[in-house]
């Protein structure tokens, strides 16, 4: 009995708790400015992808590991062949929503976009992580659904 118990329990509060790993993004932290910058930085790296123009994207605040892999024309080659070969032609469409992850650390939001891809048509959103201070873009990645996975670090 006690043994069922040990395996039961984890499972019960790991599926009572994954509904709470997103929250709606707060209004206050959401303008037509930051769904715009969004939507633009994605459809700068997928125009630069398809037309091989490796030269730095310039305009956006970008991460410091983003912009580390971006700024270097090497880098960003391979990112662009990388991703023009998993995905072909990407068309980034209108606005689905706007989620925060639900960490005790409240310092991002995901910006989310319809999307179509050529050679993946399983993959129906683009979401763009966006720091709130001075809208910092960390980066972006295509998903199945609305929700991006989250990224644990443990140190």
């Amino acid at each position: 009995m006690f043994k069922k118990l040990v395996y039961i329990l984890p499972l019960i509060l790991l599926t009572s708790c994954s509904s709470w790993v997103y929250k709606p993004t707060p209004k206050e932290h959401l303008s037509k400015e930051r769904i715009a910058l969004a939507k633009s930085f994605v459809e700068e790296f997928i125009h630069k992808c398809e037309n091989r123009d490796y030269t730095p994207i310039v305009g956006f605040n970008l991460d410091i590991n983003l912009n580390a892999s971006l700024q270097k024309e090497e880098e960003f080659k391979k990112t662009c062949e990388k991703h023009v070969a998993k995905y072909g032609k990407v068309v980034v469409g209108d606005y689905h929503s706007a989620i925060t992850p639900n960490t005790p650390r409240d310092y991002a939001d995901f910006i989310v976009f319809n999307m179509t891809s050529e050679k993946k048509d399983s993959l129906k959103y683009m979401a763009v992580m966006l720091y709130r201070d001075k809208d910092y873009i960390a980066g972006f990645t295509s998903q199945k659904i609305p929700a991006p996975k989250l990224k644990l670090k443990l140190k």
